[in-house]
């Protein structure tokens, strides 16, 4: 069980990542910035004149060890405040007794210079620090340590802001505020030349009989007038966070400096721990907590809605009188009526040289009905000047490079202050150069010439040129020689005009020539002849040295065709035609140039010609078709062969047959017509038994019959049964049949009787 306990002694007693101030954190965002509680610890740091870059204890600072922890920030405003909050407040910011802190500019492991310091009397934990006229953009150190060697942990605020002039204790002469920035007040002290202001405030508790003192002890007045119309709020935070901060909102009547018929509009006395903040919210419904802390208080007042123009007072008091400050700051959608600091410089991008000057000039603009009396100007690190009072400074250059930031503060006739800022940079710039040549791998004795491109040159840049590190050539951003070998080395030096080129020479990158001995030109020609009537032929130049764009030039007969292609095609060659190529190298170096192929001999070979017979037949039957003309045969429709046979076919059709003879083809179109066959019809009379019938065939132009029959019509033999006859008419040569069927019907059987009678005798 031992073993858990010692690694936590361990981990308590581990020396601090910022003991030492090259290992400072960094505090990023210094605007109105708490840390939690105990987030700062100097529990195990060490003495820090025993540490890397260390330091002896700051002059303000009790006996014992220091054992310092350290941090960093930039600044972005004039002023700060610094808050070491240890074992003290509601909420304890830490375990730390009696803290101790001090501000430094300079170099960590170098000179650092002590510009504020401040340690905790005895019986208070926390100790508050301020500091006027930092340079924006500088790098400041926090160096926080106990007393007598104490360790702990805590908590630590910073408050880097533009000023406010330092806080007034009367109403008439109270401070007036320009805007909404949010500011600190290093202390309050004391109840000014008219202690008895607030007490027609009725939350403050004055009373004549039962309590006729003075409400105001220790207190700070502002003045402001509205621009817009809106709302308002604001927070208070008291420095030390055991301090009951007390306040009221008047509205004044008569403006700015006159607080005579002054009414209360919020007035704040409320003591309801732990948190001492106060100030105007927007949830808050009550406008008047009176002293102590009953149901329903929470040390906050009701937001106001105001009016363009109005103007209003705010008296703070610091009910437990420690003298320690307060930080505020505002919001809502009301704004506050005031200058404007606006400046301009005469650099078009706000990008400089290191000694290159640069003016500022002011553009600001007064408030309404007033009029701006003081201009205070600081230029930033490493600037000459430095700052400057009035209203348009002389020219400033800087001595080191990087981000500069200016600020210009400006101060109305009423006292109020307000600040503008600006970042340029100043820039250690080294020239560069590069350096092309018009053409490389040339042939001997070619001219050439080399162009020098700078950055950051100046206006009047030097050039030395070097061939083979041998100085040649004049003072020109160019350099033209026809002297070069192969391999010679080209470069130049620049040497810059510019304040900002430092250093102030360059060197270029190496060219290497390539000085090459002529090599010939030859060109020569493929392609697919011989080749059959009308086939289109491609002929394709195969160039020697011809470099990476060679032209070309083709020729028929001698007449130029084609023009700038590595090949050339036509379907129009007849035999005994001629071609040629003329090549011209885009080689630098080369001889023979431009070069004409060997010509070539075009070679036709004729296509067969191809007939074939067209037959005509009658319907249903087949047609012989015979080609002739060429060696081998291919037919569409299924055939083949030299003499094929279609089949059956009932109506015209046609057959493509392609003769070859040695490769070369020739076509022709057979035309099978197809002839009708005639439609036959043919009478089918009724006749007795004995007699003759007469058939009558239709539909053809001649026709036979069965039975022995010839012509049309035709009669038939005396017929005692019924008989059919079969006519075939003929049209064209094509047939057609019908049938006669010549039914007999029977004679009638007749029959008759044959009596037998008396013939009477005559009686005479």
């Amino acid at each position: 069980m031992l073993l858990p306990l010692l690694i936590g002694v361990l981990t308590i007693l581990a020396q601090p990542a910022n003991d030492a101030c090259p290992n400072a954190f960094l505090i990023s965002n210094v605007s109105n910035y708490c840390s939690g509680t105990a987030a700062g610890t100097t529990v195990g740091a060490t003495d820090d004149v025993s540490t890397t870059g260390g330091y002896g204890a700051a002059t303000c600072w009790g006996g014992g060890a220091v054992t310092d922890v350290w941090y960093k920030f930039v600044a972005i405003a004039s002023d700060i405040t610094i808050i070491i909050n240890g074992n003290q407040g509601s909420p304890v910011g830490g375990t730390l007794v009696r803290p101790q802190v001090t501000l430094y500019n300079g170099t960590c492991g170098g000179t650092l210079n002590e510009l504020v310091c401040g340690s905790a009397p005895a019986g208070q934990n926390i100790i508050q620090i301020y500091k006027a006229g930092l340079t924006v953009g500088v790098t400041y150190f926090i160096r926080v340590d106990g007393i007598n060697a104490n360790t702990g942990t805590f908590q630590y605020c910073v408050n880097n802001y533009n000023p406010v002039p330092s806080p007034t204790s009367d109403c008439n002469s109270a401070v007036v505020l320009c805007d909404k920035s949010a500011f600190a007040v290093p202390a309050v002290s004391g109840a000014g030349a008219n202690a008895a202001e607030m007490n027609s405030a009725a939350c403050m508790g004055y009373d004549p009989i039962i309590n006729p003192f003075n409400v105001e002890t220790n207190s700070a007045w502002y003045v402001f007038t509205f621009k817009t119309s809106g709302t308002f709020t604001f927070v208070l935070n008291p420095s030390n966070p055991d301090d009951d901060l007390d306040f009221v909102v008047y509205k004044l009547p008569n403006g700015i400096g006159n607080c005579s018929g002054k009414t209360v509009q919020r007035c704040e006395a409320s003591q309801c721990p732990p948190n001492w903040t106060t100030g105007l919210n927007t949830t808050a419904t009550d406008v008047s907590e009176d002293g102590g802390c009953t149901a329903g208080q929470d040390n906050f007042l009701k937001q106001l809605t105001v009016v363009a123009g109005e103007t209003y007072a705010l008296g703070i008091n610091n009910f437990t009188s420690t003298g320690n400050g307060f930080n505020i700051s505002f919001g809502g959608t009301a704004e506050i009526q005031g200058p404007t600091a606006i400046f301009n410089d005469s650099d078009g991008n706000d990008s400089i040289c290191i000694n290159e000057p640069i003016t500022f000039s002011d553009a600001s603009t007064p408030p309404p009905a007033g009029t701006l009396v003081q201009w205070t100007w600081n230029f930033g690190a490493g600037a000459s000047p430095a700052t400057f009072s009035g209203q348009n400074p002389p020219p400033v250059t800087y001595t080191t490079n990087g981000t500069k930031t200016i600020s210009l503060t400006v101060k109305s006739n009423q006292g109020c202050l307000i600040t503008s800022t600006r970042a340029i940079v100043v820039a250690i710039q080294p020239p560069t150069v590069s350096i092309g040549v018009s053409q490389n791998n040339i042939c001997p004795a070619t001219s050439v010439t080399f162009t020098a491109t700078p950055t950051n040159g100046g206006a009047t840049p030097a050039y030395q040129w070097y061939v083979n590190n041998n100085p040649v050539g004049g003072n020109s951003n160019t350099f033209t020689t026809s002297t070069l070998n192969n391999n010679d080395q080209v470069k130049v030096q620049l040497t810059s005009s510019s304040t900002c080129a430092v250093p102030s020479t360059a060197q270029s990158n190496i060219i290497a020539m390539i000085v090459t001995t002529p090599s010939p030109v030859d060109v020569s020609i493929t392609g697919n002849s011989p080749i059959c009537t009308a086939q289109s032929l491609t002929l394709t130049a195969n160039p020697t040295n011809g470099g990476a764009t060679p032209a070309y030039q083709w020729y028929l007969n001698g007449n130029p065709v084609g023009f700038n292609n590595n090949t050339y095609s036509s379907t129009t060659f007849v035999s005994g035609d001629v071609v040629t190529v003329k090549l011209t190298s885009s080689l630098t170096c080369v001889s023979n140039n431009p070069m004409t192929s060997n010509p070539v001999a075009i070679t036709i070979k004729p296509n067969p010609t191809v007939t074939v017979n067209s037959p005509s037949i009658c319907d249903g039957q087949t047609a012989a078709l015979t080609a002739n003309g060429a060696t081998t045969y291919s037919w569409t429709g299924g055939l083949s062969g030299n003499s094929p046979v279609t089949p059956a076919l009932n109506t015209t059709a046609t057959y493509t047959v392609t003769g070859t003879t040695n490769g070369c083809t020739g076509t022709a179109v057979a035309t099978v017509t197809v002839k009708p066959n005639p439609t036959v019809t043919v009478n089918s009379p009724s006749i007795c038994s004995g007699q003759t019938a007469t058939l009558t065939a239709n539909g053809a132009t001649t026709y036979s019959w069965t039975g022995g029959l010839s012509g049309n019509p035709v009669t038939t033999p005396a017929l005692s049964t019924t008989t059919t006859y079969t006519v075939t008419g003929t049209t064209n040569g094509c047939t057609g049949t019908a049938a006669a069927a010549v039914t007999v019907k029977p004679n009638p059987t007749v029959t008759v009787n044959s009596p037998s009678i008396c013939v009477a005798k005559q009686l005479h």
